[in-house]
């Protein structure tokens, strides 16, 4: 978004990622498949939309699903 944008925090999409973005986006279009930097990157971004429009305390479970912790069946892929 724009204030993201102007925050600097923001990244730069990848072609490929960008058109898999938008094919997420068309209620008509056929859903890509996503390798596990592209699923991991979308658990970062929902668990960060959430605790900034949906969160009013810690929310742990939510914390170690975003990094993708084992006890949620991956590895942990957080930037730490």
């Amino acid at each position: 978004c724009d204030s993201c944008a102007r925050q600097g925090t923001s990244r730069r999409l990848q072609p490929v990622d960008r058109a898999d973005l938008v094919a997420l986006l068309d209620p008509g279009g056929e859903l890509p498949l996503l390798d596990a930097r592209q699923g991991a990157a979308h658990r970062r971004l929902l668990v960060r939309w959430v605790r900034e429009h949906l969160g009013d305390g810690p929310m742990p479970a939510l914390e170690a699903w975003g990094k993708g912790h084992a006890a949620w069946g991956g590895e942990d892929r957080s930037p730490d």
